[in-house]
């Protein structure tokens, strides 16, 4: 639940939906082509299913629709290891990009 709150937060304060708020003021901007959070048609051929495509054993599905596209804080994103690189040497670096702050607001940037 902790991860929970900040993004119902975030979505209160912004009037859209965690998945949006996360493209438009941080993949985008920082050029994460390959990452959203929740399903993206466009990228649907380049995604490994997580388990198999049976329930024989009972267990929940994560390759259906439902789970593909909840997008929730807590799990749901989909990536590749360049977007994931960039993201964690921002990190690393405090926020600071290419030698500058990082903008939601800055122009888009390739890892």
């Amino acid at each position: 639940m902790g991860i929970l709150v900040p993004g119902k937060i975030v979505e209160r304060i912004t009037g859209q939906r965690l998945p949006e708020v996360l493209r438009t003021e941080l993949f985008e901007p920082l050029g994460m082509e390959s990452t959203s959070l929740g399903w993206r048609d466009d990228l649907a051929g380049r995604v490994i299913p997580a388990t198999p495509a049976d329930d024989s054993d009972g267990s929940w599905i994560w390759n259906t629709d439902y789970w593909r596209r909840l997008g929730s804080p807590w799990g749901g994103a989909f990536s590749n290891v360049s977007d994931l690189a960039g993201l964690f040497r921002l990190m690393l670096d405090r926020g600071q990009f290419q030698g500058g702050a990082c903008s939601a607001r800055a122009p888009s940037a390739h890892f």
